[in-house]
């Protein structure tokens, strides 16, 4: 008799169990979570975005948002982001980032976010809006899902630019 037929269907069961457990927690990293405001549009700000994607890890939302009532960050700077990181608005287009730019006459508007080599960044049910100077440059991963970027301006180049 083989020593794997001498097992019990509950040991087997444990077994696999503490096997795929130990699996799940080998592939996901450890990250810092941030969530940017208090429950109202007003708590949310272009400051509290710049420091929580500083952290990395997940950052998220709690602005009173919604896909029927959309809440509006106004980005008056371009964000290096130096951390591997996640930025996802909740619902899709409830969360619209804002760099300003009309779309007439000359670009005043900036930029939102630069990922540098090395770095992951995700960005999830965001609109990025407005932006007067390419709105994504990518130098590492950048991967966008249900996320908009709209009536951005470059100079020389399409609303984002990656190599």
């Amino acid at each position: 008799m083989t020593r794997l037929s001498q097992l019990t269907i509950p040991t087997l069961m444990l077994t696999l169990a503490l096997v795929l457990g130990i699996s799940l927690v080998r592939s996901i990293p450890a990250r810092a979570a941030s969530v940017i405001g208090s429950g109202t549009s007003t708590s949310c700000t272009e400051a509290d975005l710049q420091a929580a994607v500083a952290g990395g890890g997940l950052v998220t939302f709690d602005c009173g948002q919604s896909t029927a009532a959309p809440v509006t960050i106004p980005i008056t700077q371009r964000m290096d982001l130096s951390a591997d990181v996640v930025i996802d608005g909740g619902s899709k287009g409830a969360i619209v980032l804002d760099s300003g730019d009309p779309g007439v006459d000359e670009r005043n508007g900036v930029g939102f976010f630069t990922v540098p080599a090395g770095v992951s960044v995700e960005l999830r049910n965001l609109v990025l809006t407005n932006g007067g100077d390419t709105a994504l440059i990518n130098h590492g991963t950048l991967t966008l899902r249900r996320a908009e970027v709209i009536y951005a301006r470059a100079e020389q180049c399409a609303g984002i630019a990656s190599d």
